[in-house]
């Protein structure tokens, strides 16, 4: 990783990792961040990024019992499905007074390769835990956050707002999964 201040209101960080996973294959997970002072208190940034594991949740989410289950089971990922990867982008613009701080962020985000359990015939029959049989998959999600924040002499208010659109995409069929929450407050 690498970090430059070409001036003193513009920062570039820069990276790359690799994940070298034996028969699951090798990822190589560039990055980039910029942030520039547009004018004092104000700011924005840009992030884009690739990554890649070699783990994934034996527990699934599209299981209408799995809200029940508080911890996750980890396996790796099929052999034959290879190591999952995502790309993202974030777009951000900040403010901040004296007391007061506003950010906004907009982002975008690609997976591909993952292990998808696959889909009984009726949806209460689906188990919590899926050990086999896992299918190849996609996904993506977009959407943007808002968080204010104001201090109070020693106390400090925070109120946050999300809006999330997900989507999986299994042999051409597409779906909203059951954990995605459209807007959180």
């Amino acid at each position: 990783e690498d970090q430059w201040a070409p001036s003193d209101r513009l920062e570039v960080r820069r990276g790359l990792r690799t994940l070298a996973a034996g028969p699951r294959g090798t990822a190589w997970m560039p990055r980039l961040g910029v942030q520039y002072e547009v004018v004092p208190r104000v700011t924005l940034s840009l992030g884009a990024g690739r990554s890649a594991q070699a783990i994934h949740s034996l527990r699934d989410e599209e299981s209408l019992a799995a809200s029940l289950v508080a911890y996750d089971l980890l396996a790796g990922v099929p052999e034959e499905i290879g190591l999952t990867e995502a790309e993202d982008v974030v777009v951000g613009a900040a403010w901040s007074g004296a007391r007061t701080s506003l950010r906004v962020d907009a982002y975008a985000k690609r997976f591909t390769r993952l292990p998808i359990a696959p889909t009984p015939d009726e949806l209460l029959e689906a188990p919590v835990i899926v050990t086999e049989g896992f299918v190849e998959g996609e996904g993506g999600a977009h959407g943007f956050e808002i968080q204010g924040q104001h201090r109070l002499a020693k106390a400090e208010v925070t109120l946050s707002y999300s809006y999330l659109e997900a989507t999986r995409t299994v042999e051409g069929r597409s779906y909203a999964p059951r954990f995605a929450r459209r807007h959180t407050v």
